[in-house]
C-alpha cells in the first residue's frame, strides 16, 4: 500500500523488553520546524527531557502531562 500525504505515516519497531509501566507506546512525530513545535508543546504542558544535535538528525525527547515520553524529529 502507498503512503498518503492525507495521512500519518506510523511505523512499528519490535523491541526486546516490553514495558510494564508507562509508554506501552512511544510516538516519534515529524516536523519542519523543531524548534517552533517544541516551544508549542511546552507552552501546552509538556517537558522538554533532552534534545538531540546529531549530523545526521535533530529531535527532542519530551514527557507529557502523564509521564509518557515521544520524541519530536525534524524533517
Amino acid at each position: 500500500m502507498a503512503p498518503s500525504p492525507d495521512l500519518p505515516l506510523i511505523q512499528f519497531q519490535k523491541i526486546e523488553e516490553v514495558p510494564t509501566q508507562r509508554n506501552r507506546v512511544h510516538l516519534d512525530l515529524r516536523t519542519p520546524d523543531l524548534d517552533h513545535e517544541s516551544q508549542h508543546l511546552l507552552s501546552i504542558g509538556a517537558t522538554l527531557v533532552k534534545r538531540y544535535e546529531l549530523p545526521q538528525i535533530r529531535y527532542a525527547t519530551f514527557l507529557d502531562p502523564d509521564g509518557n515520553t515521544f520524541d519530536i524529529v525534524s524533517d
